[in-house]
């Protein structure tokens, strides 16, 4: 027997073996699409999860910094800021309040912050969204937040618009009218609207000898998993004054725990997508493999090699797959449209100002990394089926079932033997281990289905408030900002 050395042969062999069978061709595809799909939504809703919430959790803590030192002297800011192991180095100056009376007459006090120019462009800038006009650089010129345009019902004013406002500075009481230089939106995962904040300019503090060591504080950021070294190294390298101590806005530990949870998901999922689409596509494999398995028999022959049968199996599979990966990326970019949004919205509430952004991410990598898993799947897939029909001989291919030689059975008396049910059933578990995939790929499939569900209804604002943010109210005193102070009078108040 010799073997056929012809490519060209063993590819028209597989282009009308997939012409003929057309009802396996509209399975096998199917199956293609639905495991494509599911691996292409599962990569763009990771990915994306991933981007939105670095962006989530930036605008939570409101700044890129991850350090600061409140009331530094003019030595302290230099050191920090000449330090090669920090990102960067920035300057806050609390410059006043503005206190509005609300409709339901609650008192509100809107801060008046001077942010430099590294604070501005690389701590608090990546933190917001909306930002309309310029940061104030004249003295009577201002910028707000959209909260705090809300407040001062000032919703309807434009950047150029004039403003007039009564704050308190140094506490002296004050009313001047202000030029609006610009807007902003920042964000807040317990004040819907985010935060009232005033902007003003480095001549305003100037103008009113607003000095670092009484109304400044530094902020530092570190680079990415560096956190903790960089702190250490601070309180090692900077001389701190009575009373002065460095603030950490990060925890380490549940940022790494975080971390590994989700990424632990995400693969737990992906590997559940891929189970199950190869458990799918080797059933359609298998049962497609034992009606054609007289046909391969009669190409053996012919002179057709074990090798050459198994690249013929390949080849129908890769054919249709050329048709189907197409029509599952297709499908899941539509679908993710729809995903992507609403499970970002999920986690940051439904509100026009969610702090969780719902942007899509279509990295290539996407396309990439789901054409070859969904490959992968269809080659381990394969193996078995083809190896089926390269090794059956023809004079067992004539003689093939698919239930397999067993030991003589008991014969079984039953008077259920004639009803529809009892037939069917015992007709599915003729061939067990056929039974079992089967069993398998269902089981799979509502794995799955959960653990996709519970995923997505896990990442919620009130699982995350609950965790994060158990009380309902908060009440700060920060010297020298704040005159008020936590003596026992005031906590009998609020205890009562």
């Amino acid at each position: 027997m010799h073997s056929i050395r012809n490519k060209a042969v063993i590819n028209r062999v597989s282009k009308r073996m997939v012409r003929v069978d057309r009802t396996r061709n509209i399975f096998s595809i199917m199956a293609i699409v639905l495991t494509t799909f599911m691996i292409s939504v599962i990569f763009s809703i990771g990915i994306s999860f991933m981007h939105n919430y670095n962006i989530y959790k930036i605008r939570d803590n409101g700044s890129m910094a991850h350090i600061s030192l409140p009331n530094p002297t003019d030595d302290q800011y230099e050191t920090i800021s000449k330090l090669d192991y920090i990102e960067h180095a920035g300057l806050r100056i609390y410059a006043g309040s503005v206190k509005v009376t609300t409709e339901d007459e609650q008192n509100v006090n809107i801060s008046m912050i001077y942010f430099d120019k590294i604070e501005w462009e690389k701590h608090y800038k990546p933190a917001i969204s909306d930002i309309l006009g310029n940061y104030p650089v004249k003295e009577d010129e201002i910028m707000l937040s959209s909260k705090a345009m809300e407040i001062l019902e000032l919703e309807n004013s434009q950047v150029g618009s004039r403003i007039t406002l009564t704050h308190n500075i140094k506490g002296v009481e004050s009313t001047k009218e202000y030029t609006l230089a610009g807007l902003f939106r920042n964000y807040s995962i317990s004040d819907e609207g985010g935060i009232p904040l005033i902007l003003v300019s480095e001549e305003f503090c100037q103008t009113h000898e607003l000095g670092i060591e009484d109304y400044g504080t530094v902020t530092i950021s570190a680079p990415s998993n560096k956190e903790i070294i960089v702190y250490d190294q601070l309180l090692d390298d900077i001389a701190l004054k009575e009373k002065q101590k460095f603030s950490a806005v990060f925890d380490i530990s549940s940022t790494k725990a975080d971390a590994w949870a989700g990424a632990a998901i995400i693969i737990m999922i992906s590997l559940f997508i891929v189970l199950s689409g190869y458990l799918l596509i080797y059933n359609i494999m298998y049962i497609s493999i034992s009606k054609d398995i007289r046909f391969y028999g009669m190409l053996k022959t012919i002179g057709t090699t074990p090798r050459q049968i198994k690249k013929i199996v390949r080849n129908q599979l890769y054919l249709l797959a050329v048709v189907g990966i197409p029509i599952g990326l297709f499908i899941g970019v539509m679908v993710s449209f729809i995903m992507v949004p609403a499970a970002m919205n999920v986690m940051g509430g439904a509100t026009k100002d969610t702090i969780m952004p719902s942007e899509i991410s279509f990295h290539p990598f996407i396309f990439i990394a789901t054409t070859l898993f969904t490959l992968l799947t269809i080659a381990i897939s394969l193996r078995k089926p083809a190896r089926v029909a390269g090794s059956v001989s023809p004079v067992e291919a004539l003689r093939y079932t698919e239930s397999k030689k067993s030991r003589k059975k008991k014969e079984k008396r039953t008077t259920k033997g004639d009803k529809i049910f009892f037939m069917a059933f015992n007709n599915v578990l003729r061939d067990k281990k056929k039974a079992a995939l089967v069993f398998a790929s269902l089981f799979m499939g509502c794995i799955t289905l959960l653990s996709i569900n519970s995923f997505l209804n896990s990442i919620n604002v009130e699982n995350y408030l609950n965790r994060y943010v158990p009380h309902n109210f908060e009440y700060r005193s920060n010297a020298p900002y704040s005159v008020d102070k936590f003596d026992k009078h005031f906590l009998d108040t609020i205890k009562a």
